[in-house]
């Protein structure tokens, strides 16, 4: 008797496990090692790029882009946010050196750290074709 699971791909039922995506005739395309990304800087790549699945921490890091060293105060004013919030997020940025902070005496100025976070928001803004930080203007 066949269950719900099996129907979901009938075609590739019996072919390199009935994966969807396994190439044809059950085939599975190999990759050449010489070719691909370190599995250090793809790692890294993804802790970036799941600390960015929040829209305060992608607010706060083009806010930095933009206007370079700034205090918290100066971010929860331009990306208008809580203060408290902010500062949790810049923690976790800087927890994981996207953001870097030094003290001016009393206060705190932050900047950006990695150019990795800089360059995801880079292909954002080109997928709205809005102006990167470097000025250039791009559509997909």
């Amino acid at each position: 008797m066949e269950t719900p699971e099996d129907d979901r791909f009938p075609a590739d039922r019996g072919q390199a496990g009935g994966r969807p995506g396994a190439g044809r005739a059950g085939r599975v395309m190999k990759m050449n090692n010489a070719k691909t990304i370190p599995d250090e800087f793809l790692a890294s790549m993804a802790e970036v790029v799941k600390l960015l699945g929040n829209v305060q921490r992608l607010r706060i890091l083009e806010y930095l882009d933009l206007n370079g060293e700034s205090t918290v105060t100066e971010i929860v004013g331009g990306i208008r946010a809580a203060q408290g919030a902010v500062s949790q997020q810049l923690n976790k940025l800087r927890a994981a050196g996207v953001v870097a902070c030094r003290r001016e005496g009393r206060r705190v100025i932050y900047s950006l750290a990695s150019t990795n976070a800089v360059t995801i928001l880079n292909c954002m803004r080109r997928k709205c074709g809005m102006e990167t930080s470097f000025g250039n203007t791009e559509e997909y």
